[in-house]
């Protein structure tokens, strides 16, 4: 009996892991700190919400200052230049209360013709004082194309 009780007793240890939080592995680097030093990081752009969004996050929350987690559950958007081709880009964040991993946000880019691609990592190839250009590889041909600094809240990264 005591050996049975002694089993139970180990496996409900072993399981209680299982029933744990979440995590969270995102870390953000804000607009005016992305540099040189970033060239080469796996990212993914955090476009800005217009500022008709975010002056309605702000009146429902009530407060000058809201929680940063309702600007990024927001699918901003914005349009890139790839190939000479105009694209939407936006953002796809799945991101809840007390997790958010990397491997789950998404940005997706849709020309006025043809496919749409999802693209869950790209590479910070350059930087400039006004914009940065990022790489990314679709099924066939690796990708790039520029983004105005001004167009971005931030750059999200695997911490």
């Amino acid at each position: 009996m005591k050996r049975i009780l002694v089993l139970i007793v180990i496996g409900l240890i072993s399981i209680s892991g299982t029933y744990a939080q979440g995590g969270w592995n995102i870390g953000v680097i804000p607009r005016d700190s992305i540099g040189k030093q970033h060239v080469g990081w796996k990212v993914l752009p955090d476009f800005t919400a217009n500022s008709e969004l975010k002056d309605h996050i702000k009146r429902k929350t009530n407060n000058s200052n809201p929680n940063p987690m309702y600007f990024i559950r927001s699918r901003d958007s914005s349009t890139v230049t790839i190939d000479d081709k105009e694209y939407l880009a936006w953002e796809i964040r799945r991101i809840g209360v007390d997790y958010g991993y990397m491997k789950n946000q998404l940005v997706k880019l849709k020309p006025s013709k043809g496919r749409t691609f999802e693209v869950y990592e790209m590479t910070l190839t350059s930087y400039s004082a006004d914009s940065i250009e990022l790489e990314f590889r679709d099924r066939k041909h690796r990708r790039k194309f520029w983004v105005e600094l001004e167009k971005l809240d931030g750059l999200i990264y695997k911490r």
